[in-house]
Order: structure tokens, then C-alpha cells, then sequence
């Protein structure tokens, strides 16, 4: 059981959790009959968590030393060697594949292809170079974590349209600034692993800019999906003031003390929020 609750932390529970979350309401916002393709939206989800809980594994087994040098970091399982690199590499396998497995069982060709492409994407690309060569490696890492809205969205739809690209564009500018909180709170800890996040390089204040600009291009995908009707004018008030605040959050933190895990917080609250009010929103 200990065994087991190790490896559930190394899989990043909370990241694949809200993964699952944007795959899920995609799948339902994609359908046309929910309740025929509850099975679909249900076991596509867990495809797609399954399978970001092994990519986890692997980033933790690639980053183990890095983490060593790290405190926020030094206590992962895979830092500590509780689990060794080959156990790691084990189960993360054995859930890619089943993961993959459930996304192309219920899904089809398309999603399976998606979710192995953000499989390579995160570990790959984004752990193996991104990460540890530029300080801006977190936006173009943000590709696989968009993904899951295409892959959600076309399991049920079987077709791509405005709709999905918005979700997807949605995740991809706000995964920076939801990092960034968190790359300025730590980056003593990350000069440790000599990682070149953006405020090492370039400056608190500068990163801070950059929150705010990425934080701004996420209004679009809050007024273009009432302006096209996909959703009920409802949707805006169960998102812009969310929106509006944590871009305020982002403009107030240049010039006073914010608490930064407080906005690494509310920048979850906005993502849960934002596919939630999609969901009760849905027209039709």
C-alpha cells in the first residue's frame, strides 16, 4: 500500500486530475446526445488521465536529479529513490498503454493519435529539451496539455470546428501564467537545478508582464464562445469576472506583495470554472 501511495504521487494527481477535467467537458460539449455517450465521455476521461499520470511518472524519473537539488522537489519518490527509475518506467508504461488503450476503444484513431502526441510532447520535448534549455520553454510546453480538449471533443463529435480551438487556445495561454506564480515564488530553488525559468533570466517583473499579456489573451476564448452561440449569455457571468480578477490578480502582483501560491490557486479555480460554466452553458 505504501508502494501504491508513492506511486500515486508520483503520477501528479492534481495535474491529471485537471486534465481529466478539460478531456471530460470536452467529450460532453462535443456530443449531441450526452447521456448515449456517457460510457464514451466517461472512459475517454479516464484514458486521458491514465495516460498524463504515466507521462508524470516519466518527467519525475527524467527530472530525478534536478528534483534532488530542489526542496520543494528533494522528497518526490523518484528523488528519494523509493522508486527506482526501472519501477517507474514500469507502471508509467503500463498506464500510457492503458490509457491509450481506453481513448482508442471509446474515442477512435484520432484522440489515440492526440493523446500519444501529448505522451511524446510532455516528455520528450518539453522535459528532455524546453525545460531545460529555454526560459520560455513553458509556453510551447503548453501544447500538450491543449490537447486534451481535441481529444475529448472529437471522441464524441468526430470532427474538429471553432469550438474545440477555442477550449484548446483556452489551455494554452493559461498554463504560462498558472506556472510563472510558482517559477517566481521558487526560483532560488530552480537556480539549484540550474533551470533557466523566465524570472531568472529575465527578471520578476518582466515575467510578471508576461502573466499579464498571456492572462489578457485569454479573454477571447471567454467572448468569442458567446458572440458564436455555443454557449448562454449565462456563460459570461460565470467566467469574466473570474477572468477579469485573476488578470487584476496578475496586474496588482508588479506593484504590491500578492500571495503567489494564493494565485497559482485562483488560476486553478478560474480553469475548473471555465469548463464548468462551458458545461451548464452548453446550448442545446
Amino acid at each position: 500500500m505504501e508502494k501504491f501511495k508513492k506511486f500515486f504521487i508520483s503520477s501528479k494527481p492534481g495535474i491529471a486530475i485537471f486534465v481529466g477535467i478539460t478531456a471530460l467537458a470536452s467529450a460532453y460539449l462535443g456530443s449531441s446526445d450526452p447521456k448515449r455517450d456517457i460510457l464514451k465521455i466517461i472512459f475517454v476521461g479516464l484514458g486521458v488521465v491514465l495516460s498524463a499520470g504515466g507521462s508524470a511518472i516519466i518527467n519525475n524519473v527524467l527530472d530525478r536529479e534536478l528534483d534532488k537539488l530542489m526542496t520543494r522537489t528533494s522528497k518526490r519518490p523518484t528523488a528519494t529513490e523509493e522508486i527506482s527509475p526501472n519501477e517507474g518506467i514500469a507502471v508509467a508504461v503500463f498506464l500510457i498503454i492503458l490509457g491509450l488503450t481506453l481513448v482508442f476503444s471509446f474515442g477512435g484513431v484520432v484522440p489515440f493519435l492526440l493523446n500519444f502526441l501529448a505522451v511524446i510532447l510532455y516528455d520528450l520535448l518539453y522535459t528532455l529539451i524546453l525545460k531545460r534549455k529555454s526560459p520560455f520553454g513553458v509556453i510551447l510546453g503548453g501544447l500538450p496539455g491543449s490537447l486534451p480538449t481535441l481529444i475529448g471533443y472529437y471522441s464524441t463529435a468526430g470532427r474538429f470546428d471553432v469550438l474545440p480551438l477555442i477550449l484548446s487556445y483556452f489551455m494554452f495561454f493559461w498554463q504560462p501564467p498558472h506556472f510563472w506564480a510558482l517559477a517566481i515564488k521558487y526560483k532560488e530553488d530552480y537556480a539549484k537545478a540550474n533551470l533557466p525559468v523566465l524570472p531568472l533570466i529575465y527578471g520578476e517583473k518582466f515575467t510578471k508582464v508576461q502573466s499579464i499579456i498571456h492572462s489578457v489573451l485569454l479573454l477571447p476564448a471567454v467572448l468569442i464562445p458567446v458572440f458564436f452561440g455555443f454557449v448562454k449569455p449565462i456563460f459570461l457571468l460565470l467566467t469574466l469576472p473570474l477572468l477579469l480578477g485573476f488578470i487584476g490578480l496578475n496586474f496588482l502582483s508588479l506593484y504590491f506583495q500578492i500571495d503567489l501560491k494564493k494565485l497559482f490557486a485562483f488560476s486553478n479555480l478560474l480553469l475548473i470554472s471555465y469548463f464548468l460554466a462551458f458545461v451548464l452553458s452548453k446550448q442545446g
